[in-house]
């Protein structure tokens, strides 16, 4: 991948500081109340079991789960979640596992999608020229005027994964960033998000299955056991048999 400009961030954060974070489903908690304190700029990899809440707690982060609370302070105080449509999308952009669209848009609009909060519907020379910049970043290029519909899962992961980093979040919260992805494809974009924080200073926290990817790549390891989460900085404190075997029941 070609790395080209224009990935900096839209805003920049000095640390992300979460309190209350808690989620439930009927009478089942899902999340147990549990205050965090995490690193900006860095690499931030949620692992654990299938089920055991990775991706009930990004959304709850993100505002995005009905069935969980937090408060997420970027700086200065300021509550990621109280903030309004536009200026919530600036700061943090939410990147969910992949899933059909309704209409059949090309792979070009969907990238450029991802610059709504700042065009609001009326997209830029400069919306564009970010779009295509992305674009040739995750090698999509080819793909841009094709139905996204019509993609493989794994294109279509792409795809998404590009509009929600064309946005230019300081925060992007992405579950599962490799699915359905080939061995290359897995290396090249892992290798792209990491660069993305070492580089431009974007915070990524990130929900992976792939525990070699996870370990190679990121500053910050986030566990979730039994609705417990634990911190582990740096992240390699995570990858010994003692924690990977509890959280992995081996």
């Amino acid at each position: 991948m070609a790395f080209t400009s224009g990935l900096a961030a839209s805003l920049s954060i000095d640390a992300i500081t979460i309190s209350g974070l808690h989620a439930w489903f009927a009478n089942r908690t899902v999340i147990h109340p549990t205050d965090l304190v995490l690193p900006a700029g860095k690499f931030i990899s949620v692992l654990g079991v299938n089920g055991v809440g990775k991706t009930t707690m990004l959304r709850t982060l993100v505002g995005n789960n009905p069935f969980g609370k937090a408060r997420v302070c970027l700086r200065n105080g300021i509550d990621l979640l109280a903030l309004g449509g536009a200026e919530r999308a600036k700061a943090c952009a939410w990147i969910p596992a992949p899933s059909p669209l309704a209409f059949p848009y090309s792979v070009f609009e969907v990238v450029l999608m991802g610059r709504y909060p700042h065009h609001h519907g009326l997209p830029s020379d400069k919306d564009r020229r970010l779009t295509a910049a992305t674009l040739k970043d995750l090698d999509l290029v080819d793909l841009q005027h094709r139905n996204v519909n019509t993609l493989s899962s794994g294109e279509r992961q792409l795809v998404l994964l590009a509009r929600g980093i064309n946005c230019r979040s300081a925060l992007l919260l992405i579950d599962e960033p490799t699915a359905s992805l080939d061995a290359g494809r897995e290396l090249q974009v892992l290798r792209y998000l990491r660069m993305l924080t070492t580089k431009h200073g974007r915070t990524i926290i990130a929900a992976i299955h792939n525990l070699q990817g996870a370990q190679q790549f990121s500053d910050v390891v986030l566990t979730i056991e039994q609705g417990q989460v634990q911190v582990f900085d740096p992240a390699a404190k995570a990858f010994v048999p003692e924690v990977v075997g509890r959280m992995f029941g081996l």
